[in-house]
């Protein structure tokens, strides 16, 4: 009973030495500890990419009331294809018969190269030449209804963002249907704070109710137009 009671005082004597000779952490060693456990901070989320835009030319030519029709649209259209470099290009181009107006889109290096181009094909330099931001999902007209090509003004020095007509877009293609029209794409003028909008719809009074519901923006312009290509 002595040798057993004398063995325990011997393992508790044993213990004790080893749990007085345990060293506290050292203050590099907290540090340490402190890191490997502390939250992971979340990452910061990507910057949303700007939409993919890209800048076209509409050259306005003002022939006159009846002046305007499909057929000299077409002839015009031909001959600038003809004559141009491969660094100008036209692509559609529309008519207004009901105001004698052609209007032809076209990409290039600079305002002055696709003014150029068109002296180069028929000597007719267009009475206007716009400078636009194109929308990033413009779409061709399906075809079996009219388009119309609206303008929408705003005050001189309105600074118009291109992610604002983006989303507004993209609103308005939510409740085109009930409306009976299909917006196939817009543009921006910077320069000018001007939008434009091509809509296909058998009724025009579409457009302007889906503007109305959209954002309440209305068209200061509105025609009926042809498109070839």
């Amino acid at each position: 009973m002595k040798r057993a009671i004398s063995g325990l005082i011997v393992c508790a004597s044993v213990v004790l030495a080893a749990a007085c000779n345990v060293q506290e952490p050292t203050v590099e060693e907290h540090k340490k500890t402190d890191a490997a456990t502390a939250p992971v901070a979340a990452a910061a989320p990507a910057p949303t990419a700007a939409p993919a835009t890209k800048t076209v030319y509409f050259d306005v030519h003002e022939l006159g009331a009846g002046k305007a029709t499909a057929k000299v649209a077409a002839e015009e259209h031909a001959r600038a294809m003809a004559a141009t470099d491969k660094t100008v290009a036209f692509a559609d181009y529309w008519v207004d018969e009901k105001n004698g107006r052609i209007i032809h889109v076209a990409t290039g290096p600079s305002l002055a190269a696709v003014t150029a181009a068109h002296d180069a094909a028929h000597g007719k330099t267009p009475g206007k030449i716009m400078e636009l931001i194109e929308a990033p999902d413009r779409r061709q007209p399906a075809g079996g209804k009219k388009l119309f090509l609206d303008a929408h003004h705003n005050p001189p020095g309105t600074v118009i963002k291109v992610e604002d007509i983006v989303k507004g877009h993209a609103k308005e293609l939510t409740i085109q249907g009930k409306h009976n029209v299909d917006f196939v794409s817009w543009w921006l003028e910077p320069s000018t704070g001007t939008i434009m909008c091509l809509a296909e719809t058998d009724d025009p009074k579409g457009a302007v109710a889906s503007h109305q519901e959209t954002d309440g923006d209305l068209a200061d312009e509105m025609a009926e137009v042809t498109q070839g290509r």
